[in-house]
């Protein structure tokens, strides 16, 4: 939390240095939509956790999933950009529980919405193509806990076998650091197109815990706590419509 208030510092000071020369700038605003693939790479934090408790081992392990929204930019100058949108995320994860040859396993989803705030910088490699450098803060708007379970009972209806997983919110509004670095092709004509790896770190959306009984094994473990919903990192493909530009109204001087 702290890392990213002063992120949002740093972003501020600049914005506010940069009002003074930009004044004076022509300034475009452009809208597009975007998809964003989430891949889970350990390189980026983003990898399985196990838990092993009285010989029984918890496995959690994040899948693949989708970012879809809108991207609104203002460009300030023909380098300096703040983007902003609203996006919805989801994101799907496997749990896991081992007790000697038996096994089973819970697949859940993960949904949620996000504003994100990002200050970019453009790198003009040629005429239209630019390498954009960004970095910012992504508001997760957090809908809700999630629940799910397996379950097994027997011909009088008692409980057998259960497997569940509950994951709290650590918040409804939990904000998160955001950087990105990608190509843009733009065409004053065709509209802009972007491609380039994003990530969502030092955050954790919601905390887990599992809980397993199994009568055949005589095990019963609750409450094992293990991280599952927090960073992840994707590939975002743009395509931003043509750029317009911003008509800035001056008053008359006496």
């Amino acid at each position: 939390m702290k890392f990213i208030l002063r992120n949002l510092i740093i972003l501020t000071i600049l914005l506010f240095g940069l009002n003074s020369y930009l004044s004076a700038q022509k300034k475009w605003a452009t809208f597009g939509i975007h998809v964003e693939p989430i891949v889970p790479l350990e390189m980026f934090r983003i990898r399985s956790s196990e838990v092993i408790r009285e010989s029984v081992k918890f496995t959690s392990k994040p899948l693949s999933g989708f970012t879809l929204g809108t991207h609104l930019s203002v460009e300030l100058t023909p380098r300096f950009s703040i983007e902003t949108g609203i996006n919805y995320v989801s994101r799907n994860f496997l749990l896991s529980v081992e007790d000697g040859s038996f096994t089973d396993e819970i697949n859940f989803k993960a949904d949620n919405f996000e504003i994100p705030l990002t200050l970019t910088y453009y790198v003009k490699l040629s005429e239209k193509l630019f390498l954009g450098h960004s970095i910012g803060t992504s508001i997760q708007l957090i809908p809700s806990n999630l629940y799910s379970r397996n379950d097994k009972k027997n011909n009088t209806g008692t409980t057998t076998y259960s497997f569940n997983q509950f994951s709290q919110r650590k918040g409804t509004i939990v904000p998160i650091f955001k950087g990105a670095v990608g190509l843009e092709y733009r065409s004053k004509e065709s509209g802009y197109f972007y491609v380039g790896p994003v990530y969502h770190l030092f955050a954790e959306l919601y905390q887990t815990k599992l809980n397993y009984y199994n009568i055949s094994t005589s095990k019963q473990i609750d409450n094992v706590v293990t991280k599952t919903i927090g960073d992840y990192f994707g590939i975002e493909i743009r395509y931003v419509f043509k750029p317009t530009e911003l008509i800035v109204n001056k008053k008359n001087k006496d």
